[in-house]
């Protein structure tokens, strides 16, 4: 099943800070010399910065535009729309043989995103695909990624440092930096502002989600206890996500607002499954209704039916 991604920003949230460039006849000036081209967006001219046995691979990590064209996104205008800064930002060698040498780096990343800009770009995207702009689910999925990218984060990680050819390069792994000093960092439940779950959240473990065929490793509340979006992380090259929540009204009451619904039963209850949004709507009764999305772009129509219905199938008797 392939699932085109919305928005490949893994390197984007190595941009790390916008300091004076130090010449890179020191460790320190390989490390912010690095971090001035990445603010700037100037990823082309990364690998003059990176030792020779690195160049290539980083330069790949960093093809921003690239990685979006990939996807039928305008990787450009992304950029634009964004802006870095970092505030408290401190570089401390921490060990220097005259040849390897170690650079800390301290401090806090804020990114902010032009909203408008953001969206018309993605809306074109998804026009592009011959999918609804307006539907819910899009909406929510553009959000979702304005959410991601329009956050502070702390900077704390070391940089391996190399003198190659008479001049200090970058040689380690700046993925150290962008996790926090933990490259292998795992990504779990996002709280809501009391650092508690919503009860919707709690309808199924991110483990039943993901068995329905699609790994889910993030949990987003919607700042309720009637909705929830199990996701694959937005900086991944293949984005999904599956969101549930529960609305008043009735399957029924839906209907004609749309052109393409097919009848189905979830879980004994009637409902509509509706391919133009992606998913499906099922009665609870009590003028409740528990509607089901999910963002999985090119998917076949059929397939993408069984996901979400197996979804209500799993959250409808759970819900109170």
């Amino acid at each position: 099943m392939r699932r085109t991604s919305f928005l490949p920003v893994a390197a984007l949230a190595a941009a790390l800070v916008a300091t004076p460039v130090a010449a890179a006849d020191s460790p320190e000036g390989a490390v912010t010399g690095l971090l001035e081209i990445i603010a700037a967006k100037e990823f082309e001219r990364i690998p003059e910065l990176v030792c020779a046995e690195r160049a290539e691979e980083v330069a790949a990590d960093f093809d921003l535009v690239g990685e979006m064209a990939e996807s039928g996104i305008d990787g450009q205008a992304i950029l634009d729309a964004i802006t870095i800064a970092a505030s408290d930002v401190v570089t401390e060698v921490l060990s220097d043989d005259g040849t390897n040498a170690v650079v800390q780096v301290t401090g806090t990343l804020t990114m902010t995103v032009d909203e408008a800009a953001f969206r018309t770009v993605m809306e074109a995207f998804v026009e592009e695909m011959g999918i609804p702009v307006d539907s819910p689910e899009i909406s929510a999925a553009i959000d979702s990624a304005l959410t991601e990218l329009s956050q502070s984060e702390p900077i704390e990680g070391e940089i391996d440092v190399l003198l190659e050819d008479g001049t200090w390069k970058i040689c380690g792994d700046i993925s150290a930096i962008t996790d926090g000093g933990d490259a292998e960092a795992s990504f779990g439940p996002e709280p809501t502002d009391d650092g508690i779950l919503g009860a919707f959240c709690s309808l199924a473990t991110i483990e039943e989600v993901s068995a329905l065929g699609i790994e889910l490793t993030e949990v987003t509340d919607d700042g309720t206890d009637q909705g929830c979006t199990w996701s694959t992380p937005m900086d991944q090259m293949a984005y999904a996500a599956l969101t549930a929540y529960e609305q008043t009204g009735s399957a029924a009451d839906l209907a004609p607002f749309f052109d393409d619904e097919v009848e189905v039963t979830v879980a004994g209850r009637p409902g509509l499954y509706v391919p133009s949004v992606f998913g499906v709507f099922v009665d609870l009764g009590d003028d409740r209704v528990l509607v089901v999305q999910s963002v999985q772009l090119d998917t076949p129509e059929d397939e993408l039916q069984a996901y979400v219905v197996a979804a209500a199938e799993l959250f409808a008797p759970r819900i109170p």
